[in-house]
């Protein structure tokens, strides 16, 4: 089973996952266990209303303590996996139906808060009390969990402290998991992106600027009469008019230079995150096409010796032959493929065209739980910097009729007048065409999200065909180029969602922050 695409079965936002772990509090009828603790095992202890546990001899912090409830022991979930080697990537968050799956080896396990049932690849276990979230984190039966994850555990009802039993292994694979697993990780290729980016130093060289073109206009208004306290129609009166557009719209000009260097960061953000996930995309691709090239290379290999022995024909021969040849070519286009998102990565972040490295893959991704796009939309709608700015040169253009100063060379009043009808029209065009922008945004996520939830339905079928095709070709009943068809099968599908789950976190950030496209 492919343990990258494992992890993407749900929308995940992992840095928020944790969960509740009941025990009894009497412990003997949940514990018992014939285990020997004199061996060479190593102990992972937490201490019920202590925020500290320990693997072997080293002392970790928790941020919510174990408790009892209803005599039922609850740790944390995201520790529990600490303790017996899960890494945080391994344990997925779905926000929409409260969902917490983890992956462990080729096994899956998966509870919901609220519910009773723990579920794992061969069964569904009706537990004596359901998961639940406790300081935002997710708490679950202690004893049910051990069993599920194939951990031997103990109660000390007299310290109150719950005991997992280690192999030497599981203590060390923790170790390794508390380490960096890869190169870089997103947030590590923003920061790189920025620093390299001579577009963000444009931007704060122009802040600058306009802070300084700011200070000297209003520096002018010290020196330059009010207006209304000059002659009407005077010379002074228009520098007074003029001296008093130039002070706002410097102003004006100096908020956008502070709106345009945020907007920027979060362009690159975004920019870097696609060229990101397009890597993560055509890395998993070449994952699965390698893996369909083995089984049709293995399912060619398997029809030429059928026909040397008479037992198929010419063409079927040849047809075998055809669809290894055609995953081969999907092969070296997959290939081809990552190397050419390696290289547009590289660009945004500054490394040399050539340089490759490995991605941290877990998805860190929030579901978008707004129910009222329009308010949304009318909020957000304000922020968009050349919204903002269009607003403002409208009110400067207001300004300009309010100020205006006759019979000293200036346009006809007439054209005042127009150019603030116009620039007020130009924002009202704009507000129309990007609150419809949104909507549609908001109605893709929605589809994406369905999308989703149907890939979750084929996962589990998927599942199903492939436990049904391991299970016949142990009894004999099916050849091993049926198993490999289901887990292909299986795998192509977890890719689909993990895709699906990726372009759904783009078009929310586009939502949250109309201003990181290209468009806007």
């Amino acid at each position: 089973m492919n343990h990258k695409i494992k992890r993407a079965v749900c929308l995940a936002s992992v840095s928020a996952l944790f969960f509740v772990a009941p025990l009894s509090s009497f412990g003997e009828e949940y514990f018992k266990t014939d285990f020997d603790t004199s061996d060479n095992r190593v102990k992972a202890v937490f201490k019920i209303n202590s925020k500290e546990y320990s693997i072997g001899d080293t002392k970790k912090s928790i941020d919510s303590a174990p408790y009892i409830k209803d005599g039922r022991t609850m740790l944390p979930v995201r520790y529990v996996a600490d303790a017996v080697g899960i890494a945080q990537k391994d344990i997925v968050w779905n926000p929409e139906d409260k969902t917490v799956t983890i992956f462990k080896g080729d096994k899956i396990i998966q509870l919901t808060i609220g519910s009773n049932i723990l579920s794992t690849d061969t069964e569904k276990i009706t537990m004596d009390t359901e998961a639940e979230i406790k300081d935002d984190r997710t708490f679950v039966p202690v004893s049910y969990i051990a069993k599920a994850l194939g951990v031997e555990v103990d109660w000390d009802d007299t310290d109150k402290e719950v005991t997992f039993y280690l192999d030497r292994e599981i203590k060390k694979e923790a170790e390794e998991n508390s380490k960096s697993n890869y190169d870089y990780d997103l947030d590590m290729l923003y920061k790189k992106a920025l620093e390299s980016s001579n577009e963000y130093k444009i931007a704060q060289a122009t802040l600058e600027k306009n802070e300084i073109l700011k200070d000297d206009a209003e520096d002018d208004l010290d020196y330059v009469p009010s207006i209304g306290e000059t002659p009407a129609g005077s010379p002074a009166e228009a520098l007074a008019s003029v001296t008093f557009l130039k002070v706002e719209n410097s102003r004006i000009e100096y908020r956008k230079a502070e709106k345009d260097l945020k907007a920027l960061k979060d362009k690159i953000n975004y920019q870097v995150k696609s060229a990101y996930y397009d890597v993560i995309k055509a890395q998993n691709s070449l994952d699965i096409a390698k893996e369909a090239l083995n089984l049709y290379k293995k399912s060619m290999e398997q029809s030429q010796l059928k026909y040397k022995l008479g037992i198929i024909s010419k063409t079927e021969e040849t047809k075998a032959v055809k669809e290894y040849e055609k995953a081969k070519e999907t092969y070296e286009k997959a290939l081809k493929n990552l190397d050419m998102k390696y290289q547009k990565l590289n660009k945004l972040v500054g490394f040399e065209p050539e340089k490759r490295y490995v991605l941290d893959t877990s998805l860190r991704v929030k579901l978008n739980d707004d129910n009222d796009p329009e308010s949304h939309i009318g909020e957000i709608i304000e922020e968009i910097p050349d919204i903002w700015y269009a607003e403002q040169k409208a009110k400067l253009a207001g300004l300009s009729v309010d100020v205006y100063v006759f019979n000293v060379g200036n346009p006809p009043y007439a054209a005042a007048e127009l150019d603030e009808k116009t620039a007020k029209m130009t924002v009202a065009e704009a507000k129309k065409n990007t609150k419809q922008s949104l909507r549609d945004l908001f109605n893709s996520m929605k589809i994406l999200e369905k999308q989703y939830r149907e890939q979750v339905a084929e996962i589990e079928k998927a599942r199903e065909d492939l436990e049904t095709a391991e299970l016949n070709f142990k009894v004999g009943n099916t050849i091993e180029l049926v198993v490999d068809k289901a887990k292909l099968n299986y795998d192509m599908i977890k890719n689909d969602i993990k895709n699906t789950i990726m372009d759904y976190d783009l078009l929310n950030m586009v939502y949250e922050k109309p201003w990181v496209s290209s468009g806007q």
